[in-house]
């Protein structure tokens, strides 16, 4: 006896009618309906389509490398910030970073 703990389907209703079909006469299978994560993603059903979120991964890698009780912010450098090429004459630090 094999037990396979999820397959997820993807298709027009018909095709995806055959697949269970098939795979109804060779096993026994239980059908569910509401996928609410798939590969780490959490998908969310709403009134105008689906809703994919990454939340729970975020906060694990948050929580890895010790940042979960950190402040958010909406972008980690000034947006009008003017980048400039580097003058090689000056010493490069930390060259390691780069």
């Amino acid at each position: 006896m094999v037990y396979v703990d999820d397959i997820t389907t993807v298709g027009r209703k018909s095709d995806i009618g055959k697949v269970y079909q098939h795979l109804m006469k060779q096993f026994t299978v239980a059908i569910k309906k509401g996928l609410s994560y798939l590969l780490g993603i959490e998908i969310l059903y709403t009134a105008t389509g689906l809703e994919l979120r990454q939340t729970q991964y975020i906060i694990t890698i948050l929580i890895c490398f010790s940042m979960k009780n950190y402040s958010p912010v909406s972008t980690p450098i000034n947006p009008k910030a003017s980048l400039v090429k580097a003058d090689k004459s000056e010493p490069t630090y930390e060259k390691q970073l780069y």
